[in-house]
C-alpha cells in the first residue's frame, strides 16, 4: 500500500502465462484524470493483450485500445478515472510467453494534476522509470506521483 492505493500482481499459467495487475484505491482520489497502468517484461515477450478496465461504485468501463501503447519490452495504458464515485479499481490483464525465470514488472502511476490523454502518453518503458516500468518524458515527467512498482517471477 502506497500513496492511497494498493498495487497487486498475480499470475496463472497453462501454455501461456496470464498476468493480472490491479490498483485498488483505499480512498477517493482528489485528482480525476488520466492515470497510467503498465508492465515491463524481462526474459519473456507479450503473447496477447487482453483488456484494461476501470471499476467504481458507478460501474465498470473498459479502456479503449487506442489508449494503449505497446513497446518491445512492455506496454502502458492511459486510464481515465471516473469524475465521481468511490471504490476505484484500475486493472489490466495480458498474456506473456510462459518462460521459467522471466520477470514481469507492473506499475500504476497517478496524475497529481489534470492531464490530457496525449500528455499521459509521454512515456516509454524502462527499468529506470517509475515503478521500474514507466519513464515519463517532457511535461509528463512531473505530473505523476512516482509510486513503487511490483514484480512477479514466472
Amino acid at each position: 500500500t502506497e500513496k492511497g492505493r494498493t498495487l497487486k500482481i498475480s499470475k496463472t499459467w497453462n501454455n501461456y502465462c496470464l498476468i493480472g495487475l490491479t490498483a485498488t484505491w483505499n480512498y477517493s482520489p482528489n485528482v480525476r484524470s488520466y492515470d497510467v497502468i503498465g508492465a515491463r517484461y524481462s526474459g519473456t515477450t507479450l503473447y496477447q493483450n487482453n483488456n484494461t478496465y476501470v471499476m467504481s461504485s458507478n460501474g465498470t468501463t473498459t479502456v479503449s485500445d487506442s489508449n494503449r501503447q505497446n513497446f518491445t519490452t512492455g506496454f502502458g495504458v492511459s486510464a481515465l478515472l471516473p469524475s465521481s464515485g468511490g471504490n476505484i479499481i484500475v486493472g489490466t490483464t495480458f498474456y506473456v510467453q510462459n518462460i521459467s525465470g522471466a520477470v514481469v514488472y507492473g506499475a500504476y502511476e497517478h496524475a497529481v494534476a489534470p492531464v490530457t490523454l496525449s500528455t499521459s502518453k509521454l512515456y516509454y518503458i524502462s527499468p529506470y522509470g517509475q515503478g521500474n516500468v514507466l519513464y515519463f518524458t517532457s511535461i509528463a515527467a512531473n505530473l505523476y506521483d512516482g509510486c513503487n512498482g511490483v514484480n512477479i517471477t514466472l
